[in-house]
Order: structure tokens, then sequence, then C-alpha cells
């Protein structure tokens, strides 16, 4: 167990002020950042953990600093072929793999948390799998919440949400270390924990799937807002990198990203003939684009590392980006 878990609520929150001070972050996100990282090292201590793999916004924060804005919950991925279902899979069979899933997420995942933060003196508030009506609903997500020792920010809740679909791609993946921003910052310190390594999904990946996940709200009648502006500035942060200069020249991936959200994860409504590169759309349409810069003015308050982007400059760029997309001859 970390030295750092027996400190009193007093010490640990000294320690959450002064890693904010020195990375530019507030005081509560450090402290989430450090609920993040245990939950993360707890799932990826578990007997089944190669099961898993790390996916998402939170993953190009925490497994490759690609972004400067922290990152809040955990996004996994579990491998069909421990349901001894993989390959490909018929409609049926798609909702049976998604009912066992469900199962083991609510059932045996939950309860081997819960063990692993009472074993480590956690101090948590509450523990449970978010209501769902279906039995095959995936993905499920469940919540962790803790007693917060820093200040109350309405953006930042006392909780960690994670994620966890049956029905996502697991490659490529790679195993990447891990830290808490408090381990990275004082490393020196006995209190300090090593990084621990993470199998976590490679950056190209998940350029597409940010790409695919805006074009596909675009062409929704009901376009969802809360907390999606971050999705066009984590492609502008990644827009310049090897990540997405490699993205963009693997054909064969986008092909496979895009027929596996067909099969799997197909939105009603999405006609996945205009997933194409010359039809992709990334700006937010007219009527909604308010909307999402207001969306993304909130998360500027608390959610990152220093100085953070203008609007103005994060759609410019973007639409620098959908031109370059829009222009590749496949």
């Amino acid at each position: 167990m970390s030295e750092f878990n027996n400190f009193s609520d007093e010490q640990k929150r000294r320690i959450f002020v002064q890693t904010g001070a020195r990375t530019g972050l507030v005081a509560t996100a450090v402290e989430k950042d450090w609920w993040v990282t245990q939950l993360l090292d707890i799932v990826f201590s578990l007997p089944y953990s190669e099961a898993f793999v790390f996916k998402g916004g939170t993953s190009l924060s925490k497994g490759y600093s690609l972004i400067e804005r922290f990152s809040e919950d955990i996004d996994l991925a579990i491998d069909r072929g421990f349901f001894g279902m993989g390959g490909d899979l018929s409609r049926s069979q798609i909702q049976k793999l998604r009912k066992k899933s469900a199962r083991f997420i609510s059932t045996e995942l939950l309860g081997n948390l819960s063990e692993q933060l009472a074993k480590r003196r956690l101090d948590i508030s509450s523990i449970g799998v978010e209501p769902f009506k279906d039995s095959d609903t995936d993905p499920l997500r469940i919540f962790v919440g803790y007693k917060s020792l820093t200040a109350k920010i309405d953006y930042l809740s006392p909780r960690i949400l994670l994620e966890i679909s049956c029905r996502s791609l697991r490659e490529p993946y790679e195993h990447v270390p891990v830290l808490s921003l408090i381990d990275h910052e004082f490393s020196s310190s006995t209190f300090s924990n090593k990084a621990f390594q993470v199998r976590t999904v490679e950056p190209k990946r998940t350029f597409w799937e940010k790409i695919l996940l805006l074009h596909e709200e675009w062409q929704k009648t009901d376009i969802r807002v809360d907390r999606l502006s971050r999705h066009l500035y984590d492609l502008e942060r990644l827009m310049d990198t090897h990540h997405a200069h490699k993205a963009l020249e693997e054909k064969d991936l986008f092909l496979h990203i895009v027929e596996h959200r067909r099969v799997f994860s197909s939105v009603r409504g999405v006609d996945y003939n205009n997933h194409t590169p010359s039809r992709i759309q990334i700006i937010p349409p007219e009527n909604v684009l308010d909307a999402y810069r207001n969306d993304y003015d909130e998360m500027r308050s608390s959610m990152f590392v220093g100085k953070s982007l203008a609007w103005e400059h994060i759609i410019t760029r973007l639409s620098e980006l959908q031109g370059k997309i829009r222009a590749l001859d496949w």
C-alpha cells in the first residue's frame, strides 16, 4: 500500500494544492487524477487484466501526454475473446456477447474493484453500476465516489466513471507507463509510487475514432453537446503529431475502424456509406456551433494545464485537418 494513503486528510490536501501550483491545474483536478490513477492500477492488477485495453481521451493524457487538458474518466475495452466470442459474430451473437459482458461487469468486476479498494484502504463514499434497463446494455459504467479534500468545482465531481465496452476494438495497442501527477511532481519523495504498465490503445486509432464520433454525431437529429467539445480540442492537439501522420497514411486502419463501428456499434440514422475521407465532417454544424463554444468555455475554467487554446483557433485548425482528410486519395 502507498505511503500516501496513510497521510492525514490535511497532508493529502496540501500535496494536491502544491502539485496544482506546479502543474497549473486546480487542486481538485490533481485530486481526481490521483483517484483515476489508483483505479487504473487496480484494474490492470486484476487476474484477468489482460482482457482490458485503456482507450479514449484519458489515455491520450495519462499514457502519452499528448493533450494538456485534464481527463477525468476511464474508458476500457474488454476483449470479446474473454467471453469466448472472438471472430465474426452475427447480430444474435453480438446480443449474447453484450449480455455476458453486462453480467460480468455488474457482478464480478464490480465486486473485485470493491475488494481491492478496501484492501488498499482507499476511502470511497460509494461504488456501483449506473442504472441500466436492458440486460444487454453496452457499455456499462461503474462509478466510484470519493470524499473530496479540495475545493468544490461543479465541472469536476468527486466521482470517477469507468466506462467498459465489449464492442470496442482492442488493436492496435501497446504497453505504456502511467503515473499520477503527484508521483510525477514528487518523484524523489518517499511517498511517490513508480510507474506501472497499462495496455493502451495507440493514438493513431484514437485519432480516427474521435473524428468518426464527431462525423456521426453531426448526422443525428438531436445532436449532443455536453462535454463533447473536448474531442475537438483533442484532435487539434493530435493533428500535428506523428500519430496523426501515421493514421492518415493507413487506409486499412481507417476502413477497419469504420467496418467495426458499422457492425458492432451502429448509430440509428447514420449512413455508414458516408464514412469516406472525402465526406468527413469534423466542424460542428452552424446550429450547434455556439453551444459547443459554450461547452468548451466551461471546460477551460478548470481542465487545462497552463494556457488553453482559443475556440477560434481550434475551429480554424480543424478546418485545415478536415481539408487534409478530404484530400486523401482513397
